[in-house]
């Protein structure tokens, strides 16, 4: 074990990690089943803005966009013009040669189980792309941010991969458009109806997670069918609500773009748990709660509830999604004082890797962030030890060892 000297007068325990193994039986080549989606829009060689939404440049100043052709589940949408380097405005614009944003819009398909609840159906997830002006690119850095949508501490994440000349594809949690069974959010009561609001959330994160994997995944497969994409590696890193996702992403990225090192920064898994305990705001949650938290004598029947239901988070699709990242370097950043993440969902994310390197940091959720502005090059160390040697990448995905 590694004792450094930390933020604030603390100390940041840091464990070495030892990869797992992947056992032949878990070569799968399907991602785990999610939402059904609807067939996309037919094309509008009007429209600039894509239905339910309004994108908006960093001036807060409604974008034009271009409707590309679909992907395999997404309508897919692109500025008319380059995005100016504004939009990441904690880095410095000489570290950036060029940014790439694309939009990925899904809605849940009509049979799809979700629909009889009330959840938004129409969601958009974004995709930005950011070219280093270090040549060549030393590979693909894909960052899953926050509920904060690219805080200051992930740019400063972005720049120093920057830095080092990888390529960075920044993607933040999906947003829903407004419509008229739910306005756009989500409403669950916990803590007067533990069981129906456990179905309720598994729905939402369904969507939630679902449209974030399977938009994204149409998004990198068409940057890699454009050659925007770099060779080298492929590293993933998720932050918050970015790391819950991880896992699934990761999973259905497997046979476009496949990763070879994960981090996961603030994370936690049993998203039941996370909203029973959490000290974050229905603002910061993108939910709405109505009446009184579960108590503990509820929470199990919300927790099992949820469980039962869901198709993305069940234990076991968040084993299996675990499962699948065996043989990689994973790495896990927890505060030990996060009230956001509470222990018992940061205690199960462990267990989901126990073979991990983990960071821990004396600090709560913000303070985490608020480190990378000393741990940013670190963790990007890390992951430059994680895929230094390419050859040997090359030779785990020709051999059959699982990689997603």
């Amino acid at each position: 074990m590694i004792v450094t000297v930390g933020l604030l007068g603390g100390c940041a325990v840091k464990t070495p990690g030892v990869p797992t193994i992947a056992p032949p039986d878990l070569v799968v080549t399907n991602p785990i089943p999610g939402p059904a989606w609807k067939s996309p829009d037919p094309i509008d060689p009007d429209a600039r803005q894509p239905r339910g939404f309004a994108v908006l440049d960093p001036d807060r100043r409604p974008l034009c966009l271009d409707r590309c052709e679909n992907g395999m589940h997404a309508e897919i949408w692109r500025p008319s013009g380059p995005l100016p380097t504004s939009a990441f405005a904690m880095i410095d614009a000489s570290r950036i040669a060029g940014i790439e944003p694309w939009i990925a819009v899904l809605e849940l398909a009509p049979d799809d189980p979700a629909r009889d609840l009330d959840v938004p159906p129409r969601r958009a997830v974004d995709g930005v792309l950011a070219r280093p002006a270090v040549e060549p690119s030393r590979g693909l850095a894909i960052i899953l941010g926050s509920l904060a949508r690219l805080n200051p501490p992930e740019q400063w994440l972005v720049a120093e991969f920057l830095s080092r000349g990888w390529t960075v594809l920044v993607s933040s949690p999906p947003v829903c458009a407004p419509d008229d069974r739910t306005d756009g959010v989500t409403t669950l009561a916990p803590g007067i109806d533990p069981e129906g609001a456990g179905r309720l959330l598994a729905a939402e994160v369904d969507a939630g997670l679902g449209v974030w994997r399977d938009g994204l995944r149409d998004l990198v497969a068409r940057l890699e069918s454009r050659g925007s994409l770099p060779d080298g590696p492929t590293v993933l890193v998720g932050a918050s609500s970015g790391a819950l996702a991880a896992p699934v992403i990761s999973d259905g990225l497997r046979r476009i773009r496949p990763v070879d090192a994960i981090a996961l920064i603030a994370g936690g898994a049993s998203p039941p748990e996370i909203l029973a305990r959490t000290t974050l705001a229905d603002e910061d949650l993108r939910v709405d709660r109505r009446g009184p938290r579960v108590d503990d004598l509820d929470l199990p029947r919300f927790v099992s509830s949820f469980e039962t239901a869901s198709r993305l988070q069940s234990p076991d699709a968040e084993a299996a999604a675990a499962a699948r990242l065996a043989g990689l370097p994973v790495l896990v950043l927890e505060s030990g004082f996060d009230s956001a993440i509470p222990e018992s969902a940061r205690q199960r994310l462990r267990t989901l890797f126990p073979n991990a390197e983990h960071w821990w940091y004396p600090l709560g959720h913000y303070g985490l962030f608020v480190a990378l502005s000393t741990e940013a090059a670190p963790l990007v160390d890390w992951m430059d030890a994680a895929v230094r040697d390419d050859s040997e990448l090359v030779g785990r995905r020709s051999s059959g060892e699982v990689v997603p």
